[in-house]
């Protein structure tokens, strides 16, 4: 988890680069599928059920993408960015955006252009 992620009660936060299409996830240069993730969450402490806070860009962005994927494999509601996304040190005071104190979801250089999405239950 990243430093600069306030946890939420209730909730597993992941955070993996996604990819530009948001059907899958990335580390280096390498795709990672759903199936992967969810095999190395389990590994990390992750119960199958719980909800999922996902920090990876366009994930979200298709009912069909990386997060509904991930959203079936556990059976969880997933919430999820469908453009990109920054993550701030709480209370950050900058002159972007922010949404719910740490968040901001857009393209960084032109106007917010994403949210997040809850998919599955």
């Amino acid at each position: 988890m990243s430093a600069n992620l306030e946890p939420k009660v209730g909730w597993y936060d992941e955070i993996i680069p996604g990819s530009d299409n948001g059907m899958h996830f990335t580390i280096g240069k390498h795709k990672i599928s759903a199936e992967t993730l969810y095999s190395m969450m389990l590994k990390d402490g992750y119960i199958n059920g719980a909800q999922i806070r996902l920090m990876s860009c366009r994930s979200g962005a298709f009912s069909n993408g990386a997060a509904a994927q991930l959203s079936k494999l556990t059976n969880a509601k997933v919430i999820a960015p469908t453009g990109d996304l920054t993550i701030f040190p709480k209370n950050y005071n900058g002159l972007m955006p922010v949404i719910d104190g740490q968040f901001h979801i857009g393209r960084m250089e032109t106007y917010p252009v994403g949210k997040f999405v809850q998919l599955g239950e």
